[in-house]
């Protein structure tokens, strides 16, 4: 989907420097974390954006595009690497897999259950507009409660980032995709909830639906923390 490209030892060197510095500073923090070396990679994007995925923390991908690093400077990017290094630590990418498997599974049976029912004569039915209603409602409370989560989940890769680097560079990346974020689309797509941002993000009822704190409060919060 994204056309990424793996950077390893043997082509390392045909990278530009930019990239090679990227690939060093995640190898440099898998070490620091005492991690499995993940794999690495780019792809070709508008969006000033990294992600983390994969089945384990001993089987992972680190992906930056290209875009970021070249609007990032080193300390920058140090950040944002903390910031994806710190969710393979935490399991993240396990985790939330398994909430969306619970969250489909819930909303799919409960509002089953709450369609079928029978009448005086012992028989049952089917109603599949109480299917859709009930769909549609629980769907949106079981959104709550893992928006919520995947919010504190980054608050915590946040945390994570500057325990092993310090608050600045994860400051700085923050501040950094605050300035530059203005006019980019953010695809939300399967891998929007991994990613270091999705869009500034909006303030009150709106906040409540998002996977992603906004900018300036993750800012505030990491000024704010004590580590």
């Amino acid at each position: 989907m994204y056309n990424i490209q793996i950077v390893n030892k043997k082509n390392l060197s045909s990278f530009d420097p930019k990239i090679q510095e990227f690939y060093s500073i995640v190898s440099s923090i898998a070490i620091k974390q005492n991690l499995a070396h993940p794999e690495i990679g780019i792809y070709e994007s508008g969006e000033p954006n990294a992600f983390a995925t994969g089945p384990s923390k001993t089987s992972a991908l680190v992906a930056a595009s290209t875009w970021l690093l070249g609007q990032m400077n080193t300390q920058e990017i140090q950040g944002v690497m903390g910031h994806e290094m710190s969710h393979i630590s935490n399991g993240d990418m396990v985790t939330m897999t398994l909430l969306q498997w619970i969250m489909n599974t819930f909303v799919f049976t409960l509002s089953r259950v709450l369609a079928m029912g029978g009448n005086n004569e012992g028989k049952s039915f089917y109603n599949p507009w109480i299917a859709i209603a009930g769909q549609l409602i629980f769907w949106t409370l079981w959104s709550l409660v893992v928006n919520q989560f995947s919010q504190h989940r980054e608050y915590k890769a946040d945390e994570g980032s500057a325990k092993l680097l310090g608050k600045q560079p994860m400051i700085a990346a923050l501040e950094k995709l605050s300035l530059i974020w203005s006019g980019v689309k953010v695809s939300h797509d399967e891998l929007a909830t991994l990613k270091i941002f999705w869009g500034i993000g909006s303030r009150g009822l709106k906040q409540l639906f998002s996977t992603h704190p906004t900018l300036q409060s993750r800012i505030e919060r990491l000024k704010s923390i004590s580590l």
